[in-house]
């Protein structure tokens, strides 16, 4: 499997007491999804694959904001602090499937960005910025500058996947 066709998910901060147990934080907007899971695909911090880990156990420490885990073969501190870094990654057809107009930042970033109705060409999306309220989409134009167009449906009129491409309506004075 590529690296291209895998998402981060989580990433492991280091041990947790003396008995093998390590800490997860979770970076999904569905952590939940841990809980339901049998094994940990692990990958280097590098993206090379480590191996498939068998969770024993898993609970979500609330008040610190990550999981405690058991994984099959880590019985020490020592084995547990040797994943310190490590991440944890899920194939992207294993994703949680996001109600329609909702959309993973991965697959926003690097679509084509054309003006509605006229289809021409103003750049391309390289970041998803998130504000609270709304994200902010960061468009590298065809000219080299970077502009920004609220991720809200006054300018965003269509997000087309199939075609890779974000349709935008401008109003005056957004792109100068």
């Amino acid at each position: 499997m590529s690296v291209e066709e895998l998402v981060v998910i989580g990433k492991i901060l280091g041990p947790h007491g003396i008995n093998g147990l390590i800490k997860i934080q979770p970076l999904t907007d569905f952590p939940e999804r841990f809980q339901r899971m049998v094994q940990l695909e692990i990958y280097y911090p590098q993206g090379q694959f480590y191996g498939d880990l068998h969770l024993e156990e898993i609970r979500y420490l609330n008040n610190k904001g990550y999981f405690i885990a058991r994984l099959q073969g880590i019985s020490s501190r020592n084995e547990a602090e040797t994943l310190k870094g490590y991440l944890v990654k899920i194939p992207k057809g294993q994703r949680v499937t996001l109600e329609k107009g909702n959309y993973w930042v991965d697959d926003i970033v690097g679509l084509q960005v054309v003006l509605h109705e006229q289809g021409t060409p103003l750049g391309k999306v390289t970041e998803v910025l998130h504000t609270g309220e709304f994200d902010i989409y960061q468009v590298l134009t065809e000219d080299g500058k970077t502009r920004y167009i609220p991720a809200v449906s006054d300018f965003i009129r269509n997000i087309d996947l199939q075609k890779g491409i974000v349709e935008v309506l401008l109003m005056e004075g957004l792109w100068e």
